[in-house]
């Protein structure tokens, strides 16, 4: 009894499940797009194992190669899953989802076209949310130059960055025409035994 009291208190906290989907974008910049995604989570907060000890397969996604859709609107289609199921310990670090959005060049290389991220919803219910599609840009001439010739434009290898506050104050971004679009499912539980409403 008291191994399992102790475990109790090693897991208290509050439980915040979310089931999305990354659905689409609308982008002028690629004919082929494709994105990955990760959740992030900010100090006190963790991932929850499945009921067979492993992290949920499906947290961190990557889509599959999307073609622009024909017609005036510069829409792809992706409707790509995801879920987690985290454990917080304070509102602080709520968890975020940061999504890459990527082309591929002429040798098949992917090419990152911009950025996106969102805080998984505070309040419990389904809300779907068009993100903005916000560029790196060179901070130098001589490197604006370079990603020129080269066709690799400035990007971040680490999508944690932009979770951040005062990381990314350091780089400027540029906001595409365009969005992507995704859709959460939400449930939180245990926030008013931690005290909070």
């Amino acid at each position: 009894a008291l191994a399992a009291s102790k475990k109790d208190d090693k897991e208290s906290g509050f439980r915040v499940f979310a089931h999305g989907v990354i659905e689409c974008a609308e982008c002028l910049d690629a004919g082929i797009l494709h994105c990955k995604s990760q959740v992030i989570l900010g100090t006190g907060w963790k991932h929850m194992p499945t009921a067979s000890g492993e992290l949920a397969a499906n947290v961190d996604v990557i889509t599959q190669l999307s073609d622009r859709l024909p017609g005036p609107v510069p829409k792809f289609t992706w409707n790509c899953p995801f879920e987690c199921d985290l454990l917080g310990k304070s509102p602080s670090g709520w968890p975020q989802l940061v999504v890459c959005v990527m082309t591929i060049d002429s040798q098949g290389q992917d090419v990152v076209v911009g950025y996106c991220r969102t805080h998984v919803p505070l309040q419990a219910g389904r809300k779907t949310i068009n993100l903005p599609i916000m560029k790196p840009l060179a901070a130098q001439p001589k490197q604006a130059l370079f990603s020129w010739v080269s066709g690799q434009p400035p990007e971040v290898k680490d999508l944690k960055f932009f979770t951040n506050v005062e990381d990314r104050g350091v780089v400027t971004m540029k906001r595409l025409p365009g969005y992507v679009r995704v859709s959460f499912d939400v449930s939180i539980s245990g926030m008013k035994k931690m005290g909070y409403e």
